[in-house]
C-alpha cells in the first residue's frame, strides 16, 4: 500500500513540477525559476508535514502520499544540478551562484520558519 501511495503522489507531484516548469520558462531571464518555485513549494509542504501532522498523527500514509511521494516528485535537485551546470558553461556564473544561493535559502529557510513557528 505504501508505494502505491508513494507511486500516485509521485506522479502527481511530477506533473505539478513540468507545468511549473512550462508555466515559468522565461520569467526570470536565465535564471530556472520553474525548478526554484518547485523546491521551495515542495520544502514549505514537507516543512508543514514534519512540524503540523506527522507527530500528531500515529498512520504515516499521509508522509508517503505527499512527503515522500508527492514532494519527491515535485522537487528536482538532479534538474538544479543541471542547470546550475548549464548555467556556467553558457558564460552566466553568476546566474549560477544566485541559482544556488536561492535554491538553499528559500528552501532551507522555509522548513527553518516553518520549525520555528511551531517552537
Amino acid at each position: 500500500m505504501n508505494i502505491l501511495l508513494v507511486f500516485i503522489g509521485g506522479g502527481i507531484g511530477s506533473v505539478c513540477r513540468y507545468a511549473i516548469g512550462t508555466y515559468t520558462r522565461g520569467l526570470t531571464g536565465s535564471l530556472p525559476a520553474g525548478t526554484l518555485f518547485a523546491n521551495t513549494i515542495a520544502a514549505i509542504i514537507l516543512g508543514i508535514l514534519a512540524v503540523f501532522f506527522l507527530p500528531k498523527q500515529q498512520d504515516h500514509r499521509l508522509l508517503f502520499l505527499l512527503g515522500t511521494g508527492f514532494c519527491g516528485g515535485l522537487s528536482t535537485f538532479s534538474a538544479f544540478s543541471l542547470e546550475t551546470v548549464q548555467l556556467v558553461q553558457q558564460g552566466y556564473s553568476g546566474i549560477a551562484v544566485l541559482h544556488i544561493l536561492l535554491n538553499l535559502i528559500l528552501s532551507l529557510g522555509a522548513i527553518f520558519l516553518i520549525f520555528r513557528m511551531n517552537s
